[in-house]
């Protein structure tokens, strides 16, 4: 059993968290990153921890280890920015005196929680210098925190028709024609580049279809035209960092024609890339 499947039934099902998927190792285990959550789901791990109870009120089933707050290491002291120098402290790190904490991940994924203010703050980025939405939380946020507010009905609806109407927009411009038809099938030697993909080509048809070489791996993934298409690509995440990562196991792709210039937008779902 690795470290999944351990929390699966004692701490991400109770608290409803979906979607959920952790890298893994030759040898089936988990190692120190890679586990890959919706923000919806980082700002459940907040709540949790906020209130000492499940999301949606329900009893506790995971024990809340109190020792999060006992000071365990001093790391990276040096880099950090003024008020976020606190120390490691187990698996979450202190980000200023008065009881707020937090837990990060790789280049900017965030879950602050703010006892004091009855808040939590969940973030999903990819930000390499990763400070500075803590900078601008500490200075801006939270001391506008200090004073309640009353409930705004329409304020509040708009928030929510806004979340619910997110989106990453495909390229505009015409379905494949006869000029695309005359790039079809042709592979394509490209230049060094940050992604290490050393070939391309297209296939335009019936299905688009781009198919990207990376040293002795093949990858081909078809193209929505108009609409994003997903695929399942049966790649597991092949490095930490995000130019590098190139053949995710989830790719959506989309694509269109302005005059002769062919715009192909790939996407990571799983990812905040």
């Amino acid at each position: 059993m690795n470290v999944f499947e351990y929390l699966k039934s004692r701490l991400f099902d109770p608290l409803a968290m979906s979607a959920l998927w952790w890298e893994v190792n030759p040898q089936g285990l988990n190692p120190g990153f890679g586990l890959n959550a919706k923000t919806e789901d980082l700002a459940k791990c907040g709540i949790f921890l906020l209130n000492r109870s499940l999301v949606g009120g329900q009893a506790a089933a995971v024990r809340l280890v109190d020792r999060r707050g006992h000071r365990q290491a001093d790391r990276h002291e040096r880099r950090k920015p003024s008020g976020l120098a606190s120390g490691l402290r187990l698996s979450l790190l202190a980000l200023v005196a008065g009881g707020v904490y937090r837990g990060d991940g790789a280049y900017g994924q965030y879950c602050v929680v703010m006892p004091k203010q009855d808040a939590v703050v969940a973030i999903t980025s990819d930000d390499e210098e990763m400070f500075g939405s803590l900078e601008l939380m500490w200075t801006i946020l939270i001391p506008a925190m200090h004073d309640a507010v009353e409930p705004n009905a329409q304020a509040q609806a708009a928030l929510e028709h806004a979340l619910a109407h997110l989106e990453i927009a495909t390229p505009r411009g015409e379905p494949c024609g006869a000029l695309g038809m005359r790039y079809s099938d042709r592979i394509y030697h490209l230049a060094e580049n940050g992604l290490v993909v050393t070939r391309l080509s297209f296939h335009f048809g019936t299905q688009d279809a781009v198919t990207l070489w990376k040293e002795d791996e093949r990858l081909t993934t078809e193209i929505g035209s108009g609409r994003w298409m997903e695929n399942a690509t049966g790649f597991e995440a092949d490095g930490l960092f995000s130019l590098r990562t190139t053949f995710c196991r989830d790719r959506a792709c989309a694509g269109a024609w302005n005059g002769e210039v062919y715009m192909l937008k790939m996407i990571s779902p799983r990812t905040p890339y």
